[in-house]
């Protein structure tokens, strides 16, 4: 058994003069149970207590790498010693047994460690807080029947909220199994904003992160899932110069797709699988939070809004900008009354927009031939300037037609009082805002067996 009480490391060992503050100190270090063999070493137990770390990161990686690097005098020591090494020594080297090594138990807590990142050229800093880490069943037995270790963990984020996860791993020469879950509790996103733009495109105003996790990784694959909840989540707008790839691909604003999901209680769930080859040149984390966050808002969409009847989901969607259109309400010929099921039609979006509050639609009705009765046709006088005239057969000499003209405005207005006829009865029946409700410039249909309805899109 040993102990170590107060330990401190320098930020820059090698020239302590540079800076005295530290990389980490500890109050205790504590292990137990060393057993040492030739070949094998076995312990029962390390514990440390109170570490306070600092850190920084930056493009360049962590400063603990930094720490680590040999200085010049001794990289020149080294390389003078190993010319020394005889071709003896080092054949006997080569064939000695590998050391084995075992840990039951490695205990960490409480921990605290300030981050300061440079990621985007700006300094930021970030804490974690009363870290709690336990590891069981460490070893670097290479053998396919070695029991995995065990880890466990709990953290706080600062005033960002909590992580914690359980699980178990397995670290091969060649290969990294994994297979943990846990809960990030109410992550606030406002410290990590300068990162979003990396990822998202977008800066982040406000919003708490929830997300319940399970991370698997096995055979080189990685399978895993977030179910990821979004709470009071806005983001702050683009300036002119700038361009989102992810408005592209979704076929609108992020922003306007986001809003499509957000409930009553301005909250946002999203269901993000992860699946790739970690060997793979093209395997990176920002590349697979993009694509996996268009097709997640993508699936949600569709999730929430095909039981209305979106158009565009028989052919697959191309974009949410031209899928979100539903079924139009259907009306008789001449009839401005709403059928019984487009009354139920409407109810459906009733409770969308309901659930919705930052769903907008628009309410257009269409004018058409259907609607055109024998009576409605106006009488045009003789040679007036609008009367219309077919030419005379020249096999007959018949004296010109006179063809009666139909107005299109009162098709217009038949149209105009279906529009309003389904604006208000989603105003009185789902208590809806009248703003969120946008009537359209009606225009005659071109075909002659339109149907009459009033069409409805977000």
């Amino acid at each position: 058994n040993m102990s170590l009480a107060e330990m401190q490391l320098l930020d820059n060992f090698t020239n302590p003069q540079v800076s005295q503050e530290y990389l980490a100190t500890l109050n205790n270090l504590s292990i137990s149970g060393i057993d040492f063999k030739p070949t094998e070493l076995s312990i029962i137990d390390i514990k440390l207590s109170a570490l306070e770390s600092h850190l920084s990161i930056n493009e360049q990686g962590l400063n603990v790498a930094n720490w680590f690097q040999a200085s010049p005098d001794t990289a020149t020591e080294s390389t003078t010693t190993t010319e020394t090494i005889t071709a003896t020594e080092t054949e006997t080297e080569s064939a000695a047994t590998p050391l084995q090594l075992t840990l039951e138990s490695f205990t960490l807590e409480p921990a605290n460690i300030r981050i300061q990142e440079s990621l985007t050229g700006s300094e930021y800093e970030h804490q974690i807080e009363d870290l709690s880490l336990t590891i069981q069943n460490i070893s670097n037995d290479t053998a396919p029947d070695t029991a995995p270790s065990t880890i466990k963990y709990t953290t706080g984020l600062g005033d960002s909220g909590s992580l914690n996860g359980e699980g178990t791993f397995k670290a091969l020469p060649d290969n990294l199994e994994v297979d943990i879950t846990g809960k990030l509790k109410d992550m606030n996103l406002v410290g990590v904003s300068h990162l979003a733009t990396r990822f998202i495109g977008y800066r982040i105003d406000s919003g708490l992160l929830n997300i319940d996790y399970r991370v698997s990784i096995k055979d080189q694959k990685i399978d895993s899932n977030l179910e990821t909840l979004l709470e009071k989540f806005a983001l702050a707008k683009l300036e002119e110069s700038e361009q989102n790839p992810l408005n592209e691909d979704l076929g609108l604003p992020l922003p306007m797709a986001l809003n499509l999901l957000r409930d009553s209680d301005n909250n946002i769930e999203l269901d993000l699988p992860i699946t790739g080859d970690v060997n793979s040149p093209d395997f990176s984390v920002s590349g697979i939070i993009s694509v996996v966050m268009v097709k997640a808002i993508k699936q949600a969409v569709i999730y929430n809004y095909s039981p209305l009847g979106m158009l565009s989901m028989a052919s697959g969607i191309v974009d949410l900008a031209t899928a979100l259109r539903f079924d139009p309400v259907v009306f008789t010929p001449l009839s401005v009354e709403i059928s019984e099921k487009g009354t139920e039609q409407l109810q459906k979006i009733i409770t969308l927009m309901q659930k919705k509050p930052k769903v907008k639609m628009i309410i257009c009705g269409v004018a058409t031939e259907m609607d055109r009765p024998a009576q409605q046709a106006v009488e045009i006088a003789p040679g007036s300037a609008n009367q219309a005239i077919t030419e005379p057969s020249a096999a007959t000499a018949e004296p010109p037609v006179v063809q009666p003209i139909v107005d299109p405005m009162s098709l217009i207005a038949l149209a105009k009082q279906r529009q309003d006829s389904v604006i208000n009865y989603i105003v009185s029946n789902g208590n809806i805002d009248k703003a969120r409700l946008i009537g359209c410039n009606i225009k005659v249909a071109k075909k002659k067996d339109a149907k009459p309805v009033v069409k409805i899109s977000i």
